[in-house]
């Protein structure tokens, strides 16, 4: 596993050892699919100083980026979705408190976006620097 999915697992192992399939469908799938697993290791760079105190505003927060960073419509109305599905699974508060140990338990800095990743998530049309520049 490349080393942000391995961080991914490795918390996750450590907080919520009972999900493990969910855990290992998740990860299958982030490090297999490059486009999907930059998304969420884009996601990092948005959480800023929240992702201490209110992981799941800090969460919502990125994924509202997250649609501004794509190109196409269409990926537009898929993460829209996304967050829509996202937010309400967070209303469990079960989910919300796993949620939060899974947050405050990363290392945010394994799972951000290399500099190559960087170079090869700009042809998978994404806005990579939004942070930076207006487009």
């Amino acid at each position: 596993m490349c080393p942000s999915v391995r961080e991914i697992h490795r918390v996750w192992s450590k907080v919520s050892p009972e999900t493990s399939v969910l855990r290992d469908y998740l990860c299958f799938i982030l490090q297999e699919d490059d486009s999907y697993r930059m998304r969420v290791q884009w996601l990092v760079t948005w959480f800023g100083w929240l992702v201490k105190w209110k992981p799941v505003k800090a969460f919502e927060y990125a994924l509202t980026m997250l649609e501004h960073g794509e190109i196409i419509g269409d990926m537009k109305e898929r993460q829209r979705l996304l967050k829509r599905v996202l937010m309400l699974v967070l209303k469990d508060k079960r989910i919300k408190e796993l949620f939060i140990k899974l947050f405050r338990e990363m290392n945010w800095n394994k799972v951000k976006l290399t500099k190559g990743d960087k170079f090869h998530f700009r042809g998978k049309y994404f806005k990579v620097d939004l942070n930076k520049f207006e487009y």
